[in-house]
């Protein structure tokens, strides 16, 4: 009798820690990803909204930031990761991290765009809506953005290459 008590006791156990990994691996922890080089590894937090990049080799964390929804890019060399995702403030953006000197870029604000089109900038940057689709090489990215119609009408879409290292927008094509 006390020897079937503690075997359901240990079923039990093992099906409750079972459940509770299950559970963070498919509904906490949503989004993973290891880079090609296999030295870091990002993932996303749905309870804290916080996407967390880590280094596999020390263990520790080289980097954090909030957000939701995010899709992750890694580039050839795995010393920059391109991370997509809706801020709360300035809605669907595109950053770069710099692993190798521990900083970050937001990419293509509506002013760049704007300025490219001979619009006049207009204060609302939060309205543009990026999203990196590929990596072109180690410093290029390719980026889709959306820009919906402000109050007399201008809005743009299409895509645009940017550059890392130089810090600029290289080629933009327009969706008519």
């Amino acid at each position: 009798m006390i020897r079937r008590r503690i075997i359901l006791v240990t079923v039990l156990c093992i099906v409750l820690i079972s459940g509770i990994c299950l559970f963070y691996n498919l509904v906490i922890t949503a989004k993973k990803t290891v880079s090609p080089n296999k030295e870091y590894t990002v993932t996303y937090n749905r309870l804290t909204k916080t996407i967390t990049l880590k280094s596999l080799d020390e263990g520790g964390i080289v980097w954090r930031l909030s957000g939701h929804d995010p899709a992750f890019l890694w580039s050839p060399n795995s010393k920059l990761l391109a991370v997509t995702n809706t801020a709360p403030v300035v809605g669907r953006r595109a950053e770069i991290i710099d692993i190798e000197h521990s900083n970050s870029m937001v990419l293509g604000s509506k002013t760049d765009i704007q300025i490219m089109l001979g619009q006049t900038p207009t204060m609302d940057d939060n309205r543009i809506k990026t999203e990196i689709t590929k990596w072109i090489d180690d410093d290029s990215v390719e980026i889709e953005f959306y820009i919906p119609p402000d109050g007399i009408g201008q809005m743009a879409a299409g895509c645009y290459t940017f550059e890392i290292s130089s810090f600029s927008i290289k080629e933009i094509s327009f969706v008519e």
